[in-house]
């Protein structure tokens, strides 16, 4: 996985068009006036990454809701995410964590992710051409 929090680590990012993605929201929260290390980072999962891994970058499974405790296999799960939104290549997961700090997952559409995630994705996403969202 790769984290993001600023324009100098997207190059990391090997799928053109989830590098373009964190481009320009970083951009976008940049000309706002806001400064990235202050109000989160963006976390792009990658082939093999597991949901292990995510936890510890994020301190918690995002497959689990925070609050409940609930599982998204659990049929009382409810999201703890803002939204997720379907970019076509890739899902865009958006976390709040308090009020001035938030999280964003990236996953590329791809063989290799968890597939409790993917499913999680794409049972809740929206498109992004919904939204004002680029």
């Amino acid at each position: 996985m790769i984290k993001a929090a600023d324009l100098s680590a997207t190059a990391a990012i090997s799928n053109p068009e989830v590098r373009q993605l964190v481009e320009q929201r970083i951009d976008s929260i940049s000309t706002e006036g806001f400064d990235m290390s202050e109000v989160g980072y963006f976390l792009v999962v990658e082939p093999g990454d597991t949901l292990d891994a995510l936890a510890g970058q994020l301190g918690f499974v995002p497959t689990v809701n925070r609050r409940t405790g609930k599982r998204f296999d659990d049929p009382q799960f409810t999201p703890h995410f803002e939204c997720v939104l379907d970019h076509g290549h890739s899902w865009e997961v958006i976390y709040l964590l308090s009020d001035s700090d938030g999280a964003v997952l990236l996953l590329p559409k791809a063989d290799g992710l968890p597939p409790e995630l993917s499913d999680m994705c794409q049972m809740f996403a929206i498109s992004s051409h919904d939204t004002d969202a680029p």
